[in-house]
C-alpha cells in the first residue's frame, strides 16, 4: 500500500481516537475531509435527523470549507453532530460559539430554523436540551453562542455535550463555520441588581435603600418614556450614572421587537442609544423588551451593543461569558425572600454571576412585575450581606466576557 495512503489512514484513526476522550471540538471549521471529500471528519448524522451535511467550499466564513445543511421539504430535518467529552468533577463554564449563514423559509409554526442545538449530558444522567437563537429568512454570516453551564436546568457537572448544527422547521439551505467549544475555570461569585423599564421608583425608592449599603445597581431604560409621568427624568439618570450605576437601553417604545419589521426594530435599538448619548449617558448594553428576540434581532443588536440580553432564567459564568446570552432571575410580586436566597446560593455554589431584575418597587401596581417596598428592603439587605461581589451589569460584562483574563 502507498505510504501516503497509510499515513492518511493513520491520521484519520488517530483523530477519531482523540475525539473519543477529548474536551475539544475537532474540525469545527470543517477543513478536514472524512470518508469522502464532501464529508467532514468527526461529524456524524444524529438519530433524530433524516438528512446529513455536505462539506462545501462556498460560502465560508474563513478557511476553505464550511458545512451545508439543506431541506427540500417541510418534513426534512438536517443536521450533523459531534460528541465532546468533559467528565467534569464540578460544574465549570463551557462556551459554544460559531457562525451561521443561510436562506431559510419558515414552515408554519416553525421554531428552530438554522441554529446550534446542544444535548448536554450531566454526570448524574440528566439530559438538558438547548439551542441558540433561531434563524430564518436570507441572512449573511451571524455569530451564535451559548453559555452551556448557565442554563437553569444544568444543575451539576457535565459529562459530555453533543454539538448539533441543525436546520429544522424550514426549507432552504444553511451554512455553519468556525464552531468552537471551550471550558473555563470560574472566578468569584457576583450579583447585579437591575431595574428594567425606567420607572421612577428605581430612583426614588430603590436607590436610597441601596445607598444605605453603599451598593451600585443598573437600570435599563425605555427612552421614549424619559421625563414622562411615573418615569425617571434625565436628571435622575445622570445622577445614577454619576453615582456608579450603569444605564442600558431598553428600546424607544418597549415594543415587541420580534413582531415588527427588522428595520423598525433596528431604529428602536439605534435611536434609543442616540437619545441616551444626547443626555450624556453612554449605553453599551441592551435589554430586549419582554425578553423577546430572534436570530435577526440577535445579529442586529450585536452591531450596536457590547451585550444584548433577554430574560431567560439562570446564572452566568464568571469566565468565558458570551455577552449576548446573559441569563437573569426576574422578580415578581410573588417572589419570596427564600427565592432570592436560593438565587444567591446558586451563584455562590457555581461561582457564577446572577443578574436579578426588578421592574417597579411599589406596594401596588397594575401587573405582577412589582415588588412591595418592604420586600425590596429585605432583599437588598440579603444581597448586601450575602458575601457576593455586588457589581453593575456593565462591569459584569467587562469582567467576565470571553477573552478576559
Amino acid at each position: 500500500m502507498n505510504l501516503k495512503i497509510i499515513t492518511a489512514i493513520f491520521a484519520v484513526l488517530l483523530l477519531s481516537f482523540i475525539q473519543a476522550e477529548s474536551a475539544e471540538l475537532i474540525n469545527g471549521g470543517f477543513e478536514t475531509a472524512g470518508a469522502s471529500l464532501n464529508e467532514a471528519l468527526n461529524w456524524k448524522l444524529a438519530k433524530f435527523c433524516n438528512k446529513g451535511h455536505v462539506r462545501v467550499r462556498s460560502p465560508r466564513k474563513s478557511g476553505s470549507w464550511s458545512l451545508k445543511l439543506q431541506n427540500t421539504s417541510a418534513d426534512d430535518i438536517s443536521c450533523s453532530f459531534q460528541k465532546i467529552v468533559f467528565n467534569q468533577q464540578e460544574l465549570k463554564p463551557i462556551l459554544l460559539t460559531g457562525f451561521i449563514r443561510g436562506n431559510v423559509k419558515k414552515t408554519p409554526n416553525g421554531f428552530f430554523g438554522a441554529t446550534l442545538y446542544v444535548e448536554i449530558h450531566l454526570v448524574d444522567g440528566t439530559i438538558v436540551y438547548w439551542n441558540s437563537a433561531p434563524n430564518f429568512g436570507s441572512f449573511a454570516w451571524r455569530e451564535a453562542g451559548i453559555n452551556l453551564s448557565s442554563i437553569y436546568k444544568v444543575t451539576g457537572p457535565i459529562a459530555y455535550v453533543n454539538v448539533i448544527p441543525l436546520l429544522m422547521d424550514g426549507t432552504g439551505a444553511a451554512y455553519f463555520d468556525n464552531l468552537v467549544i471551550r471550558e473555563f475555570e470560574p472566578r468569584e461569585a457576583a450579583v447585579t441588581l437591575m431595574f428594567d423599564d425606567g420607572h421612577e421608583s428605581a430612583f426614588n425608592v430603590a436607590k436610597p435603600v441601596l445607598d444605605a449599603y453603599g451598593l451600585c445597581a443598573s437600570a435599563a431604560v425605555v427612552t421614549g418614556e424619559i421625563d414622562k409621568p411615573d418615569s425617571m427624568t434625565t436628571a435622575d439618570l445622570q445622577e445614577l450614572e454619576n453615582d456608579c450605576w450603569s444605564i442600558s437601553s431598553h428600546s424607544e417604545t418597549h415594543a415587541h421587537l420580534d413582531d415588527i419589521p427588522i428595520g423598525k426594530a433596528r431604529n428602536e435599538m439605534i435611536n434609543s442609544k442616540k437619545t441616551l448619548k444626547k443626555k450624556k449617558i453612554e449605553a453599551v448594553s441592551f435589554a430586549y423588551p419582554f425578553g423577546d428576540f430572534n436570530g435577526a434581532l440577535f445579529a442586529e443588536c450585536q452591531k450596536h451593543y457590547v451585550s444584548c440580553r433577554g430574560v431567560n432564567a439562570g446564572v452566568n459564568p464568571t469566565r468565558g461569558l458570551y455577552p449576548h446570552d446573559v441569563k437573569t432571575r426576574v422578580v415578581k410580586n410573588t417572589t419570596t425572600l427564600g427565592d432570592v436566597w436560593n438565587w444567591l446560593s446558586e451563584a455562590w455554589e457555581k461561582k457564577a454571576w446572577v443578574v436579578i431584575v426588578f421592574h417597579v418597587i411599589a406596594d401596588d401596581w397594575d401587573d405582577a412585575y412589582h415588588t412591595p417596598v418592604s420586600d425590596f428592603e429585605e432583599m437588598a439587605d440579603l444581597v448586601a450581606n450575602s458575601g457576593l461581589d455586588v457589581i453593575t451589569y456593565d462591569e459584569g460584562v467587562r469582567r467576565y466576557s470571553v477573552g478576559k483574563p
